[in-house]
């Protein structure tokens, strides 16, 4: 019998996952779900009907003070919305 071991970075993700939310997308109303790089170290969030994307993003500090993830990061682009 195999076990599938998950790592304290999986469970992390997933929590992180849970607590963002994520806008409807902007061009078609579609929803936007995280995509992930090969390595995994950066993420973006892209449309599931229009493939609309942000660009990839990884880990950094914003204003320099508090490190954020690349899901953070990712989903302040994607939920950034012009001023009507």
């Amino acid at each position: 019998m195999s076990r599938h071991v998950v790592t304290f970075e999986q469970v992390t993700r997933r929590k992180v996952r849970r607590e963002i939310d994520l806008l409807p997308c902007p061009f078609c109303g579609g929803a936007a779900n995280f995509a992930y790089s090969h390595t995994d170290n950066f993420a973006r969030v892209k449309c599931a009907d229009c493939s609309a994307q942000t660009p990839f993003r990884g880990a950094g500090s914003v204003d320099r003070r508090e490190l954020s993830s690349p899901e953070q990061r990712a989903s302040e682009l994607w939920n950034r919305r012009a001023q009507a």
